[in-house]
């Protein structure tokens, strides 16, 4: 899923989940990211340049659902 423009940035075990979005009034795409893992979202807000310089592959819901966070963004 390459349609949204977010990086994970931290996680507790049983708490948030962290995002970097450009955009972070977009309600619908944070509760598309939200639905399938099961979490509530915190969005801070990132450049689209410091969000574009993560590996594409890093910036999926199912990249969320099992890796660590991306590198920081500068």
């Amino acid at each position: 899923m390459f349609r949204y423009n977010f990086v994970r940035l931290e996680e507790t075990r049983d708490g948030p989940l962290a995002i970097a979005i450009a955009d972070p009034s977009q309600l619908m795409m944070i509760d598309e990211i939200s639905l399938p893992l099961g979490k509530r979202i915190i969005t801070k807000v990132a450049t689209l340049g410091q969000i574009s310089e993560i590996p594409q592959e890093d910036r999926t819901v199912e990249a969320c659902a099992g890796r660590r966070p991306a590198k920081a963004l500068r």
